[in-house]
């Protein structure tokens, strides 16, 4: 994969089961195929963060970016359980 688009049109697309998509622990702690919407997560509050608020969990809540990213979190959750019935949570 390319970037980060690709990587959670992958997720959303080819996972059937909430766990395995929402979290690497599912799986004894080893990513599936394309990893997790959590790794996903992760990273973009490291790459957004760049040693600001992103990054540092105390603080994270303060920055704007943090609520546009949880949001972008909770949308490509309800489109991954909107094309795929048994993912339901």
């Amino acid at each position: 994969m390319r970037n980060l688009r690709e990587l959670v049109f992958y997720l959303v697309s080819a996972y059937d089961r909430y766990g395995p998509f929402s979290n690497n622990q599912w799986n004894q702690g080893q990513p599936g195929i394309y990893g997790s919407i959590e790794g996903v997560h992760d990273t973009v509050h490291g790459v957004a963060g760049g040693g600001g608020h992103m990054s540092v969990v105390p603080y994270a809540a303060f920055d704007p970016l943090f609520w546009l990213h949880h949001w972008w979190v909770y949308v490509s959750l309800r489109i991954a359980e909107s094309g795929n019935a048994n993912m339901g949570i």
